[in-house]
């Protein structure tokens, strides 16, 4: 097993135990858990097929994740930066779990996100 597989393993493991706890309790998932659901499935297919596009979603997985967009857990667990009152203002929600799990796939995949980056640079100046 590569250790860069790590992350899509944990969230894997996390999206399976939220499947199984909707099964048999009276929870249910929202928007973030189809969401992050839909982008483990993607890793997962293309993990053999092409190993560029499963490592994409899964940093997106983690990415949307990490800002509350994207849920691998029945209960969300997140904080906020920014302030607001009576829901008026600027708030920025982190899920302190996707937040390290971003940060394990950035080191794991060092080379994946250079490259990422590179391509990106490059896109930027032919325009």
């Amino acid at each position: 097993m590569k250790k860069s597989y790590i992350p899509l393993i944990i969230i894997t493991g996390l999206m399976i135990h939220s499947l199984y706890q909707v099964g048999t309790s009276n929870r249910a998932f929202t928007y973030p858990h189809y969401l992050g659901l839909i982008l483990i499935l993607i890793s997962l297919v293309f993990l053999k097929l092409k190993i560029v596009i499963s490592k994409l979603a899964t940093f997106l997985a983690l990415l949307l994740g990490t800002f509350s967009q994207a849920a691998f857990t029945t209960t969300i667990y997140r904080f906020r930066i920014g302030g607001s009152i009576e829901d008026r203002g600027f708030d920025i929600l982190i899920q302190p779990l996707c937040l390290g799990l971003l940060i394990l796939f950035i080191v794991l995949n060092i080379s994946f996100v250079k490259g990422g980056i590179r391509e990106i640079r490059q896109f930027i100046n032919r325009g």
